[in-house]
């Protein structure tokens, strides 16, 4: 297991935690620092990411999954509670049963959401302008490898939060490398090596 995986599975872990905990709860849990390795729960989400990168779970699925199923009444809940058997085997039975490789849909979705931007909002010249536009809700990775070709401006923009996002999903970097693999060869050669 190489490290960057699994600071990167910690990382999505830490985001995807921290955005449901603040959209299920109206209170603000306590966040230390900007990243997983200075929050005081970082070996938790260490353990996560060593749970999804061994299983080859979707580190986001995974943890939308653990706070649906979550008891509803619980107010406080730590990664810590992830990182249970009850979670992992919950996870596995339903992964098997519906097949959670939703990337190919994803990226069907990011383009049906583009076309209607580009023929609803007349402030955009092409699609470039459409994905460049902080506004607009595509994922960093779509805004990168939609085109044809790696753009400049894009990759200024969105290529870390792309890396970021490549980095913890295995089957998103499966997906990129059959679509466009030239251009993940280049974006590789910019922030480094997936190693897969």
């Amino acid at each position: 297991m190489v490290e960057y995986d699994v600071e990167g599975y910690a990382q999505a872990a830490w985001e995807v935690y921290y955005e449901t905990y603040i959209k299920r709860f109206t209170n603000r849990p306590p966040r230390v620092g900007n990243a997983p390795r200075t929050n005081k729960l970082y070996k938790a989400f260490i353990r996560i990411a060593n749970i999804c990168l061994g299983h080859n779970f979707d580190v986001r699925d995974y943890i939308s999954f653990c706070f649906d199923h979550i008891e509803k009444n619980r107010l406080y809940i730590t990664p810590n509670d992830f990182t249970k058997l009850e979670f992992i085997e919950g996870y596995e039975k339903i992964r098997s049963k519906n097949n959670l490789n939703h990337v190919e849909q994803d990226y069907r979705d990011q383009i049906k959401m583009l076309a209607r931007y580009v023929q609803q909002v007349e402030t955009y010249a092409n699609e470039k302008q459409v994905l460049k536009c902080i506004n607009n809700p595509f994922y960093a990775w779509f805004r990168i490898f939609y085109m044809q070709t790696l753009d400049d401006d894009l990759i200024k923009y969105y290529g870390k939060s792309a890396y970021n996002e490549l980095r913890s999903d295995r089957l998103l970097r499966e997906f990129i490398r059959k679509i466009r693999p030239d251009s993940l060869k280049q974006f590789e050669a910019l922030f480094g090596i997936f190693g897969d």
